[in-house]
Order: C-alpha cells, then structure tokens, then sequence
C-alpha cells in the first residue's frame, strides 16, 4: 500500500507542475496584475492537457466551484475507493 501511495503522490506532483506551467502561461496583465485568461486556460489545457473541448471546460468548471480543499478530499477517497476515471469517464 505504501508503494502505490508514493507512486500516487509521485503523479500527483507531476500534474501539479504540468498545470502550474499552463496556468502561468495563460496569465494575461490586468490592470497592473497577471490574471489568468480562461479561454486561454482552457484553450492549453486542450493543446498541452490533452483534454477534450468538454473535459476542459468540465475541469474548470470543478475546480472553480469546488476549490483544492474538497477535490483534494475527493482525490483522496476516489483513489483509496480504486476509482480512476469515474462515471463520466472523463
């Protein structure tokens, strides 16, 4: 079990720099501050995410609504629940 959770954790940390680069290349200036374009966003994270129209704008959608602390809960009982891809299968 231990095992599997670092591999877990060694993707996780993978994705978050893959999406923290995308992120930052979305960003735009904005009244003096780096705000993030969401088509841009969206639009890389099709390109470079390997995400669908849809799945990125499912992913968005999600992570503005929900925020890190409840995803980050249900990343957690997704995975220990050996759930992958879900019921849309995304």
């Amino acid at each position: 079990m231990r095992v599997r959770a670092m591999k877990e954790l060694e993707r996780l940390e993978l994705m978050l720099n893959e999406y923290r680069s995308i992120v930052s290349d979305s960003q735009v200036a904005q009244h003096g501050k780096q705000v993030v374009d969401v088509d841009t966003l969206q639009s890389l994270l099709v390109q470079r995410g390997d995400w669908t129209e849809e799945g990125a704008e499912e992913l968005l959608l999600l992570a503005r609504r929900y925020g890190s602390f409840m995803l980050g809960n249900a990343f957690a009982l997704a995975e220990s629940m050996g759930i992958a891809d879900g019921e849309l299968s995304y």
